[in-house]
Formats: C-alpha cells, structure tokens, sequence
C-alpha cells in the first residue's frame, strides 16, 4: 500500500516520464547515412537514438502488441466470415479520503484491475455474433467493495446481430442477448466505462441509420451490479442473470439533416416492480431531445482559426413513484471555444446543468429526477461524488494539447442543492444525509465546489496512460448536517490501459 510519501515519489516519477516522452516527441529525425556511414561509427549518435526513441514513442510497443495479436484480425472463416480476437486490460491506482460513498468519510487505498476478452464474427452485414468475457475485481481495499468495483470471471457480451430486412437499402437489424447500451452524450444510458465493471442488459434491440436518420429501438432488463439498484451480496457474480424486477425500453433517434447541427429526440421507460422507498425509481417515462454541433471560426483571410461547439440537453420524467406522481426534469447548456491554430491549441468550457428534486417531500408528488445509467464520471466532477439528481452544477473547464499525445484538463464545479427539500444524492443515486424536515436537517443549498486536475497521455495507439488528482470543498449542505458532516474530500488516480 502507497502512502503518501510514495504517492508523492511516484507522482514525480510519473511527471519526469512524461517530460522524457514529450522531448521524444520533438527529437530530431534520425541521422542519416551520409552523416553515419556505419552503425560503429556513430552508434551513439544514430543508433541509439533510433531505438530509445521507439521506446518512448511507443513504436515498440505498438509492434510487440501487433505481432503477438494483430494476425487474430478479420480472420477469414467460410466464403464470406471473418473472425476477430480482441482485448483489454485495465489497471487504475486509487487514493482517496472522505468522499459520499459507502464506508465513509474514511480514507483508503486500492487497485482495480480489469480483463476483457472478446470474439467477435461477422458475415458481410446479415449476420454476427458477439460474445465477451470480464474479470474485474478489487484488492488492497480498506474501503467496502462498491457495485461497480467486482464482477469476477462472468459474460459481459452475449449476442446475435441479424438483418431482418432492409428499407430503402438500408439494413434493419435486430440485435439479440447481452448487451452494452450507449446513447447520445450517455447523460442518462451509458455502458460506464469507467466503471471497474461496465454495464449491461438482456433483451432486444432493432437499429437501422439512413442518409438523415438514425433509429434505435430497445426492450431489456439490467444485468449486472453497475446497473444499480442490486447489492453485491444479492448478485451472484460468478453467474450473473437479469434483473427480472426491472424493464427498459426506448426509442433513440438522430437527425442529421442540419447544416451544423445534429438532433437526437428519445423516449425512456425505466419500470421497476419492486421499488425502493429511498430511491428515485418506480415507473418513470424520460422524454428528451438534444441540440449539439459545432462550427469552423476563420479570420479576414479566410484561414479557420477556432472551432466553437454546443450541446444543449433536456428532459421531462413523468410516471409514478411509491404512490406519488412523478414529474421531474433536467437540462444543460454546454459551450466551448477551441484556438485551432494557437500553440497547444487551448480550448475552454463554460457548462449549466440543473436537475429538479422535490419540493414538497408530503405534497404527493416526486419531483426527484432519476438520471436513470448516467456516466456520471463526466459530468458532476471526476472525484465521484455527485448524481445528476437534485443538482445545481455551474462549471468552468481549460484544456491544452501541447502535443499529439499529450493533453491536459482543468476543471472546476460548483454544486447546489436545486431543492433544499430534498437530499443530496451520492454518485449512485443513494439519498446521502440527515432527512429534510427532520431534526438536524440544514436548509442550506449549498454542497460545495471541486477542483480536477488531469493529465492524459497516449504512450501509443494501444496504450494509454491518465493521472488524476481532485479536490472536493464541502459547505454549509454538507458540514451543518451532523450526520453527514466531513473534512474535504481528495482522490488520487493513475490508471494505466492497454488494448489489444
């Protein structure tokens, strides 16, 4: 286990490869045999110096990992199959303290590892079958394992791709099995990637893309322990099954028939049979659109000099919730500038993001939006400790490219309450704190704000590299609750990923 000593030794370490990397990135091409006639004659010079910099470029890398698995690629099988072996590994380092989260406020140390495999068979584009294996699991963890840490040895992917028909010459395919589900900005349905265990439903799905549209539509149940609402005590990970209590279903389209704009339009029904008193669930319908695009700036010569981009997002949720009605909303504006042509090509993000909660908790109404299988990670700060329920988020976020493989982010939030009568609700969607209304309930909005700091770096094509380190103030919504009440949270990660 690291403390922070370590910690410290192996963040330096980190920080001195990646100036090494970048000097790699900018060396001067290799001598040429003009100015090295032999390899003895300037090996230090020449030789050397080739090798060193496939190293830290990742050259090597990349080699190693294709010659060992690139010849499993669309390997031919019959006439018209291909067959494709493909992988993942994942490694990700944590130290955190005081975080919302079970077991807390504490600090702690642990590993997460993940190991996906998968094969993947097509025939042309009438026939395909999927099937992945994961082995995600936990270790040197003071901290209770959480949902989204173990799922070991178990079938994450399991399905049939078949074109049932086409329309307009345009296949319509029905995808049957386990599955991952992804859709839009994944504010609300995302596989959660960064997740230890990714997310995943049994049932159908029907997709088919047009020239201007394309439709999605789906029924299933969740599955594993990353879908939420399931403890790890009550799932069988060995042998992971739907949850038959649950459905979701939808419709997701996308219009792409604006100059520069695309427009997704959706409809979610989340329905679960046996609620849970504590929780936003019961049986909710989400109707929602989203306007996103981006346009080129250029200056008096004609030459593009920036690129701003927007999304803006919103949803209503109606339904029924233990006996109440349900009606709840969210919506975000995001806008960006991007200097294209300046040094590290800086960009800058201005993002609004509110989420209703419930006014009147005796009214009979539910005004708690669910936010449904969010990658929240994203969104509401990446210390992890927020929902997108009940939630003001104001946010402010720097990003630079000083080069092809190296980018930095700086972001700051800061949260509110959207209703003081109602809870703050941690990461996923647990009411956190003191019952409002009850003795020792704080009507104070105000939670907090946090500071994240990333680095990411892409050793090769295959190998990526992310270290984070965040910071999470906390006020008057969480230190005048003395059930709730903490010191300011931190979380430090390094994670390492390599695909294959």
């Amino acid at each position: 286990m690291l403390n922070r000593f370590w910690k410290t030794i192996f963040s330096i370490v980190i920080c001195l490869s990646l100036h090494t990397t970048l000097l790699a990135d900018h060396h001067e091409e290799p001598c040429t045999e003009a100015e090295c006639p032999s390899k003895d004659a300037c090996a230090d010079e020449c030789g050397s110096q080739s090798v060193a910099s496939s190293l830290l470029d990742g050259a090597l890398i990349d080699e190693i990992i294709n010659g060992t698995t690139g010849q499993l690629k669309d390997m031919p099988v019959g006439s018209n199959g291909k067959l494709t072996y493909g992988g993942q590994f994942r490694h990700r380092y944590h130290e955190e303290e005081n975080r919302i989260r079970p077991g807390g406020p504490a600090r702690g140390t642990y590993n997460l590892y993940r190991w996906r495999n998968w094969l993947d068979y097509r025939v042309d584009d009438t026939f395909g079958l999927h099937i992945e294996m994961i082995d995600a699991s936990i270790f040197d963890n003071e901290l209770p394992d959480t949902g989204i840490d173990v799922n070991r040895w178990d079938i994450l992917n399991a399905y049939i791709d078949l074109k049932i028909l086409e329309v307009d010459q345009n296949p319509v395919v029905l995808r049957s099995g386990r599955q991952e589900l992804q859709f839009g900005a994944q504010r609300l349905v995302s596989p959660l990637e960064f997740g230890n265990t990714r997310r995943n439903f049994e049932g159908f799905r029907l997709t088919t893309k047009t020239a201007e549209w394309d439709l999605d539509a789906f029924a299933t149940r969740p599955v594993n322990t990353a879908t939420g609402a399931r403890s790890l005590a009550l799932q069988d990970n060995a042998h992971d099954h739907a949850d038959y209590s649950r459905t979701f279903s939808g419709v997701f389209s996308t219009y792409k028939g604006l100059e520069t704009n695309k427009l997704d339009l959706y409809w979610f029904w989340l329905r679960e049979q046996e609620p849970n008193p504590a929780r936003a669930d019961g049986s909710r319908h989400t109707i929602g659109s989203r306007l996103y695009g981006s346009k080129s700036v250029s200056d008096e010569f004609g030459q593009a000099v920036g690129l701003v981009s927007w999304d803006f997002e919103g949803a209503f949720q109606l339904g029924h919730d233990n006996g109440e009605d349900v009606g709840a909303g969210f919506f975000v504006t995001d806008v960006a500038y991007q200097w294209v042509q300046a040094p590290w090509k800086p960009k800058v993000k201005g993002v609004f993001y509110y989420t209703s909660g419930d006014d009147d908790p005796n009214d009979g109404d539910n005004n708690t939006f669910d936010d449904l299988f969010p990658l929240g990670h994203a969104y509401w700060g990446l210390l992890d400790n927020m929902s997108g329920q009940n939630l003001i988020d104001y946010s402010v976020q720097a990003q630079v490219f000083p080069t092809k493989k190296l980018n930095l982010l700086a972001a700051y939030h800061w949260f509110d309450r959207a209703s003081q009568n109602d809870f703050i609700y941690n990461l996923p969607g647990v009411p956190f704190g003191t019952a409002p209304g009850t003795a020792g309930a704080t009507n104070a909005r105000d939670i907090g704000s946090e500071l994240d700091l990333v680095a990411n770096y892409a050793v090769s094509e295959r190998v990526k590299v992310q270290i984070l380190y965040a910071w999470f103030y906390y006020e008057a919504a969480v230190t005048e609750d003395p059930a709730i009440s903490r010191q300011d949270a931190t979380q430090f990660f390094v994670q390492t990923l390599i695909n294959y």
